[in-house]
């Protein structure tokens, strides 16, 4: 070593010198992208002697700083002189990536929505891996690493590899139901698993099995043939194609029933099943079909002017009609369906039995072949009247046979045994004034044109007394009164009391009486008056005078003479200024009258009260 080199080592007293390095703090071995880190200082300590002695507390490491924006390892290290310490720090990528766009497109282009389809279908997935979008806006995580897909039924994950954000990736199997997605990044951070409905299927069906229900492959003609057609399909079976002689005939539905139509002849008849994707499978073996049925024509009905489903209460005839080419030998009927077997009727037949019945029927030629049902029609015959009853609907209490309050009248009974009940009349229902009875009438008719009548008797009293008194004040001596006679008490006709207080004559005084007056349906008013009792006055005997054919006078008297001057005021004016005139002075004025005698007796009361004319009131 050189000089400089051993004094690192060694003391002044020639001792070896150890050096230790700490981290000041912790350091994460793993950290996310875009997270902020601090890189902590270390403490270099010299260990001499037995003894610790810090030489620094403050070494960086290097490098300084990492740029977490970018994924990996990074390796620190803090060194002093020849003492080192390394720690590798990871920069890795958390963040789930995102789908942004997802959308199912037909290999044309064309938007899928869903709908069953035997196309290829194409995922296409626009997705992103951001790291941390919020500090770095274009600053990409790990990167994509593969998309998944699968059916949500499905427990295994169908994986397509890839590192473009933007895919596109063809469904190249059947996907049924509800398909899941989600894209996974490098560093195995899935996204969020993103559902859309899908319907595709590629599969077809099996090779078409045909059954016989009635009659079989024979090239002789037959009138019987029933086939039901059969295939197996991964999804489901749509229809069934039918080929006559190398050219499509007929499509028909799903449940493989098919029946060939009269004058249907052929040798080489072929079927196969359509799911509901469009699938087709295999051709059946080939069969050899004849049909001839020769059946008479529809029956055409005429009810003579009855209507179909309309109830009456009279006979209906009907009378058929067809044709054959080898002629009508009778008419048979089923009731309620068009049934593969009837019963034989007459032609007319005429229906006389109350109830409804829907009919078909159809014509019966001599070779046994059976026309098609007539058009269901209804005969309903009802010769029945209905029942009818009237009752009180939720009746108030009653008094002397009224009802207190209003009433509604309807139908206790209102039935009828087969048609029903066309329509309800009640030539009034509610009854709200006071009547001395009213009779209400109900009419039931039936659909049938049948009716009937019912009754019920209403007496309602709903009046609040309105009364009114005889006199008021009523004049009355010192005997005996029943003071409800003073009250006319204005009750309905179900009638009720009148108590009045006090109720009888108290002999003498005057005092207010009070009266209520309560109807017997509960429904009451007030009256009042007074009650004034009397005695016969006694009669004072007296004579007045009295002043009549009054004059007023001055009262004059003569003193001297004097010259009065004209208008000189006095007693008497003495008019002309050279007379000689008494001197007259006026002393006020008084009433001349005549004096007449008359008699003024009285009334009086020696009991009290005050006299009115002969009658004393107290």
């Amino acid at each position: 070593h050189s000089s400089e080199a051993e004094c690192n080592y060694v003391g002044n007293n020639n001792e070896s010198r150890n050096y230790a390095i700490d981290l000041n703090g912790d350091l994460a071995s793993r950290v996310k992208q875009c997270d902020d880190i601090t890189i902590p200082y270390a403490t270099v300590k010299e260990r001499t002697g037995g003894k610790n002695k810090v030489v620094t507390d403050k070494l960086e490491a290097s490098p300084k700083t990492i740029d977490t924006t970018k994924l990996g390892t990074v390796t620190l290290k803090w060194t002093y002189r020849t003492k080192s310490l390394a720690k590798n720090v990871e920069v890795v990528d958390t963040v789930k990536p995102v789908i942004d766009t997802l959308q199912l497109r037909y290999t044309s282009g064309t938007g899928y929505n869903g709908e069953i389809t035997n196309k290829d279908v194409i995922i296409h997935i626009n997705a992103s891996d951001y790291a941390c979008r919020e500090k770095y806006p274009n600053l990409e995580g790990s990167g994509l690493r593969a998309v998944y897909y699968k059916e949500k039924r499905e427990s295994n994950w169908r994986v397509y590899n890839t590192t473009n954000l933007r895919n596109t990736v063809k469904i190249d199997k059947t996907l049924w139901g509800t398909m899941q997605i989600k894209v996974v990044d490098k560093s195995g951070n899935e996204s969020d698993i993103r559902e859309l409905k899908v319907q595709t299927d590629k599969t077809k069906p099996t090779k078409t099995v045909v059954t016989y229900l009635g009659g079989k492959s024979t090239e002789k003609w037959q009138n019987n043939i029933k086939i039901k057609l059969s295939a197996t399909d991964d999804i489901e079976i749509g229809s069934f194609e039918i080929y006559k002689d190398g050219s499509h005939y007929k499509t028909i539905g799903a449940d493989g029933n098919f029946t060939p139509p009269n004058n249907f002849s052929s040798d080489n008849v072929v079927f196969r099943a359509v799911d509901t994707s469009g699938n087709k499978g295999a051709f059946s073996n080939i069969q050899k079909l004849h049909m001839d049925t020769e059946n008479p024509s529809k029956t055409i009905v005429n009810l003579n002017g009855y209507v179909s489903g309309n109830w009456t209460n009279k006979d209906v005839k009907q009378t058929f009609s067809g044709t054959d080419n080898v002629g009508i030998e009778y008419y048979e009927y089923s009731y309620n369906t068009a049934g593969t077997t009837g019963t034989r009727t007459s032609n007319p037949w005429i229906e006389n039995r109350d109830g409804q019945y829907i009919i078909y029927v159809r014509a019966v030629d001599y070779a046994g072949n059976r026309g098609a049902w007539s058009d269901a029609y209804i005969i309903r015959r009802d010769t029945v009247k209905p029942s009818c009853s009237l009752t009180y609907v939720n009746p108030p209490t009653m008094a002397n046979g009224y009802f207190t309050n209003p009433v509604s009248v309807g139908f206790l009974t209102a039935t009828d045994n087969f048609s029903g009940v066309k329509k309800t009349s009640l030539n009034k229902t509610y009854i709200s004034y006071t009547t001395l009875g009213e009779t209400i009438t109900g009419t039931i008719v039936d659909n049938a044109g049948n009716s009937n009548t019912c009754t019920i008797n209403v007496k309602v009293d709903v009046t609040t007394p309105s009364p009114s008194v005889g006199q008021n004040p009523i004049s009355l001596g010192n005997g005996a009164y029943t003071f409800s006679s003073n009250v006319r008490p204005g009750w309905g006709p179900s009638g009720g009391s009148v108590v009045c207080n006090p109720a009888n004559s108290r002999g003498t005084g005057t005092y207010g009486v009070s009266c209520t007056i309560y109807g017997a349906n509960g429904r009451n008013s007030s009256v009042s008056f007074t009650a004034r009792h009397s005695y016969p006055a006694s009669l004072q005997k007296k004579t007045c005078e009295r002043k009549e054919n009054c004059v007023e006078k001055e009262n004059c008297h003569t003193v001297g003479y004097h010259w009065c001057e004209e208008g000189g005021g006095g007693c008497d004016t003495c008019n002309g200024s050279s007379s000689l005139c008494p001197d007259v002075e006026c002393n006020g004025t008084y009433m001349d009258c005549d004096i007449v005698e008359y008699d003024c007796s009285y009334y009086y009361c020696p009991k009290g009260g005050h006299a009115v004319g002969s009658t004393c009131y107290y």
